[in-house]
C-alpha cells in the first residue's frame, strides 16, 4: 500500500464516527472499527446477485410490504445508479403522499406552503 492509502486508513474511522455522532447522535466509541480502502474500483456483485435481488423485490411486492430497497447493494453500484434508483422509489411515494394529504392537487399544497411562509 502507498503511504497515501495508509493515511486514509487513519482518517476514515474517526471521520465515520464524527458523521455518526453528528447525524445519529451516537457518541459512544465503537467496540470495533474496520476500515478497508478499495482503490480505483467499483464493487462487483457476487454470482447469483441478480436472482437474489429479483427474489427480494418479488417478496416485497407479493406481501405488499412497506419497504423499499435502495442503494448500491441492490440495483447498481455506481453513484448514477443509486440516484436513479432512489428517484424511481421515491416518485411513487411522493404521488401517494400528495394524494393523501392534498387530494392530489399540487396547487393546494403550494398555496398552503406560501401561507405558512408568510406567517
Amino acid at each position: 500500500l502507498s503511504s497515501g492509502i495508509n493515511a486514509e486508513y487513519g482518517v476514515a474511522g474517526p471521520m465515520a464516527r464524527e458523521v455518526v455522532a453528528r447525524y445519529l447522535g451516537i457518541t459512544a466509541p465503537p467496540t470495533e472499527c474496520t476500515v478497508r480502502v478499495l482503490e480505483r474500483c467499483i464493487p462487483h456483485y457476487t454470482l447469483g446477485h441478480a436472482d437474489r435481488v429479483r427474489h427480494m423485490f418479488g417478496l416485497i411486492k407479493e406481501h405488499r410490504l412497506r419497504l423499499s430497497l435502495v442503494g448500491a447493494s441492490y440495483c447498481g453500484a455506481g453513484v448514477p445508479d443509486c440516484i436513479a434508483n432512489a428517484i424511481d422509489h421515491t416518485e411513487p411515494l411522493h404521488a401517494i403522499m400528495n394524494e393523501r394529504y392534498y387530494g392530489g392537487d399540487p396547487d393546494v399544497r403550494e398555496e398552503e406552503e406560501e401561507g405558512r411562509d408568510a406567517a
